[in-house]
């Protein structure tokens, strides 16, 4: 019984670091927002949607992939944002399985440049390249994680089975390609 909650720690861990992670480089402006909402910015001709991960990745989504009943973690970190980026995550488990999904959601153009940027500088050598997947898209095995570029923003999803080392890029795959905006 405690095997399942270890589990669903150590993934809201990964992902609570990878928030931490990507604000500590925005310095000290950075607040948190209580409120799930999107919001639209346009800036240079080009209009910019806040998109919340637990919107994105839904009971319906998680349902059909690790059975009915999968719960959504009660402890996620709040949304995250800065004047150029919101960061959301959302995590669903089932007994010993789940899935998790962080999004970097640009407001602006800064934002959008700074997730290319990223996704494409902080790329570890060893991982696999996924075609058809939104504008860009990555597999890190050694983590377990799918990083798309879609757009102005930056998904990063794992899907795991009894431990988080246990996953396939077939199984994120699918998951992805059944998320909205991807």
């Amino acid at each position: 019984m405690k095997k399942p909650i270890i589990i669903a720690g150590a993934l809201v861990s990964i992902l609570i670091i990878g928030a931490i992670a990507t604000f500590a480089m925005f310095g000290s402006n950075q607040n948190t927002v209580a409120d799930n909402g999107k919001s639209a910015n346009t800036s240079g001709g080009s209009t910019f949607v806040a998109v919340d991960s637990c919107e994105i990745l839904t009971q319906e989504i998680v349902d059909e992939a690790l059975g009915s009943g999968a719960q959504k973690a009660a402890a996620t970190t709040p949304t995250i944002y800065s004047d150029d980026l919101i960061v959301s995550n959302c995590i669903y488990s089932k007994d010993t399985d789940g899935i998790g999904l962080l999004i970097r959601s640009a407001k602006t153009m800064s934002g959008a440049s700074d997730n290319k940027s990223r996704f494409n500088d902080q790329k570890p050598d060893n991982v696999e390249t996924v075609d058809n997947l939104g504008d860009a898209a990555y597999y890190e095995p050694s983590i377990g994680q799918l990083n798309i570029l879609a757009g102005n923003n930056w998904y990063i999803l794992t899907v795991y089975e009894e431990q988080l080392t246990n996953t396939t890029l077939e199984a994120n795959v699918e998951i992805a390609r059944k998320l909205v905006l991807i």
